[in-house]
């Protein structure tokens, strides 16, 4: 144990990381509602420890094929699974209505996030000096991402993608020209193709019209309210935001007339962090950001012309450029998937600017690691069992079987105390069981259970009193 190495990053990384996790952690704690606010902390810390294990295990270069196994594996994968749900060979438990190819994620731009990270790695390895029967396989794979990409009809996601190949292009044509301009070329054909022959339920230049639409809908309306309503938000709250997971509770005082939903994002993550952290948390994201992509230019100008080492640096740069573009439309960066591959990504941009942990602190840093890894996967584990017994109980009540909902709220609140939204639920399935018994003029029944109603309402409450629909109701 003493004689291994343990890599960790250098302390400018460590720095902007312990920053962003204070201030998230500070936010939490003064949270009005705690537990969404704990959900925001748990996605950042997953992408945290995935960034410290990255750095950990592949800062060498013989372990660097294990992790680009794993990433276009991965990528490969989550291609395959979308195209063939999207193609009909499936059902699965993902939703079909809506745009584009989505699945396994629920929704099309978070799937088209995914894919444009691991893209330009791919086409990147084509000129690594591989094996021929490795750059086939990674050939096959980036063609079926690329596919994948391209259905999901994701504007945002073509833009971004367009972006960090581009950018690939621009270093590769420093040193390889003619093998750039003819394998770029192809890359550009395929995709022409792929939008001219237009596969499956909505055709590719109908997405492709909304671009230049005049109507302010054909381009998202409600991006642009949102974003509106997030800036009002930080210029109201500079210092510190209203809340790390608070912009859906506060959305009420900022709403445009003209908006009739309450949205938990803002698609935009900038103005999230702005609206959330304040000026802090938006400056320390920007940061964050300039510090990847400037270690990742460094990284890829340091290694050797045509080496591996080189073109899983400026592929991983692309890739986190594309994400981090493409968080100017979407909400990509807090879905936990979608993150922690981008901390996967950083890590190895970041490759170069590591140090190995002194052996005098390896002791309390492992042992503080591992206890936060143990806190957070039991509390982690709580709020998977509460949200299956949430899914459980909106079945239940979906199909009036009121009792049945009941238990269920019962038990996420038991694994999820601090959860308002759980106990809203409990008190409308109360309230629902209240009214049936009413219909069965059993009155002394009903007025027990509307206390019991009235109970759920006033710890909802008292969890987030922001929660305006529980004022109304109760």
């Amino acid at each position: 144990y003493e004689d291994t190495e343990i890599i960790i990053a250098d302390k400018t990384t460590l720095g902007l990381i312990a920053a962003l996790v204070g201030l998230s952690l500070i936010s939490t704690l003064m949270a009005t509602a705690t537990f969404d606010a704990t959900i925001r902390l748990h996605s950042l810390l997953a992408a945290v420890f995935f960034f410290f294990a990255v750095t950990a295990a592949f800062a060498k270069r013989e372990m660097l094929p294990y992790a680009l196994v794993i990433l276009i594996g991965t990528g490969f994968f989550v291609a395959s699974v979308g195209l063939m749900h999207y193609l009909g060979f499936f059902q699965g438990p993902w939703p079909t209505k809506g745009l584009g190819l989505k699945a396994p994620f629920p929704n099309h731009n978070h799937a088209a996030g995914f894919l444009e990270m691991i893209i330009p790695l791919g086409v990147a390895l084509l000129f690594a000096r591989l094996t021929p029967a490795s750059k086939l396989l990674v050939g096959y794979a980036t063609f079926v991402m690329v596919t994948a990409h391209v259905f999901t009809l994701s504007r945002g996601g073509w833009v971004s993608l367009a972006f960090s190949l581009v950018l690939l292009g621009i270093f590769r044509l420093a040193h390889s020209r003619k093998r750039t301009i003819l394998l770029l070329a192809a890359l550009g054909l395929f995709l022409l193709l792929a939008m001219v022959f237009q596969i499956g339920e909505q055709p590719i230049d109908a997405r492709l019209a909304t671009l230049t639409d005049n109507d302010l809908r054909a381009i998202d309306q409600f991006r642009i309210a949102f974003s509106a309503s997030a800036l009002q938000m930080g210029v109201s709250n500079p210092l510190f935001g209203v809340g790390l997971g608070h912009f859906i509770h506060n959305f009420a005082s900022y709403r445009p007339d003209d908006v009739f939903i309450r949205p938990r994002f803002v698609h935009n993550d900038y103005f999230q962090a702005f609206a959330e952290l304040g000026f802090p948390g938006l400056i320390i994201v920007m940061l964050i950001a300039v510090h990847i992509l400037a270690a990742g230019i460094r990284t890829t100008m340091a290694c050797p012309n045509g080496s591996l080492e080189q073109q899983v640096a400026v592929g991983s740069l692309c890739g986190c450029a594309a994400l981090l573009l493409h968080s100017f439309v979407d909400f990509n960066l807090h879905v936990t998937a979608n993150a922690c591959l981008f901390a996967f990504l950083a890590a190895l941009c970041l490759r170069k600017r590591t140090e190995v942990l002194p052996t005098v602190g390896r002791v309390p840093f492992v042992a503080a690691a591992f206890v936060l890894m143990v806190l957070f996967g039991w509390q982690h584990q709580n709020i998977y069992r509460a949200g299956v017994a949430k899914r459980r109980a909106e079945m239940a009540s979906a199909q009036k079987q009121h009792k049945e909902a009941v238990n269920a709220y019962v038990e996420a609140t038991k694994y999820t105390p601090s959860d308002a939204e759980a106990w809203l639920g409990l008190a409308r399935a109360h309230r629902a069981r209240a009214k049936f018994a009413l219909s069965l003029e059993l009155k002394e029944k009903a007025t027990s259970i509307f206390k019991e109603a009235q109970k759920a309402y006033e710890k909802t409450l008292q969890l987030n009193p922001l929660r305006t629909r529980a004022m109304v109701e109760v």
